[in-house]
């Protein structure tokens, strides 16, 4: 299976956080963080698009790691302190 990968960015590659670029995919693959992205396509699946994921809920997911790590908390008995409680 072949996956092609293509990303529409919010800005360039001209800004300073790539400069100087030498390899245009290195600066993306190490320069940019996922903010950058505002649509993603894998093997002509469209993944994001416009910054929103297109294949699963995002706030779904969100929730579920969110009640896992208040179950592991518990479970490692961690209590949260002062402004964080």
């Amino acid at each position: 299976m072949t996956i092609a990968v293509t990303a529409r960015l919010r800005g360039s590659l001209n800004g300073a956080f790539a400069a100087p670029v030498h390899e245009p995919v290195s600066a993306l693959v190490y320069s940019m963080s996922g903010s950058e992205c505002r649509t993603v396509l894998v093997d002509g699946q469209v993944l994001m698009l416009d910054g929103r994921l297109t294949t699963i809920d995002e706030e779904a997911v969100l929730e579920r790691a969110r009640r896992a790590a208040a179950e592991l908390s518990k479970r490692a008995r961690i209590t949260r302190k002062g402004a964080w409680a």
